[in-house]
């Protein structure tokens, strides 16, 4: 899995809503957006699975503090298709993230790490970061 994007030194308050689209391989198996301080204490891990670790079409959220993850959240609404471009808007709310998928989906994350600024973004797997804009 080859990283496709890294920004840091964001500065992204509560309020702020994160769009990313991005092309899915073909063949992909999985991609992530990770969102936090840096990469190894991320408040948001968003992680969706067409077929990788056990898990298919599956949506998996996750936070990290010094380099180790908490417990999976698992969702089963996967409206990702193989071969197509997507777009997904990620809101920080500061006590928690609401992510609006393709479809119009809304699914909610709580913001675990307590952290009051995202300072940093990466976007890594089976999908090409086509735009990223921060509203």
């Amino acid at each position: 899995m080859s990283r496709e994007l890294v920004a840091s030194n964001l500065n992204l308050k509560p309020g702020t809503v994160v769009r990313v689209v991005g092309e899915i391989s073909p063949g992909a198996r999985t991609f992530k957006i990770d969102m936090g301080t840096n990469e190894n204490n991320v408040a948001l891990h968003f992680n969706p699975r067409f077929e990788y670790q056990g898990d298919r079409n599956t949506v998996i959220f996750n936070s990290k503090h010094d380099g180790k993850y908490g417990k999976e959240h698992r969702e089963r609404h996967f409206p990702f298709l193989k071969g197509t471009t997507v777009e997904v808007l990620i809101e920080f709310e500061g006590t928690s993230f609401v992510v609006k998928l393709p479809d119009g989906y809304r699914m909610t994350f709580p913001n675990r790490t307590e952290i009051t600024k995202i300072e940093y973004l990466a976007v890594f797997g089976d999908m090409s970061v086509k735009a990223l804009a921060f509203e």
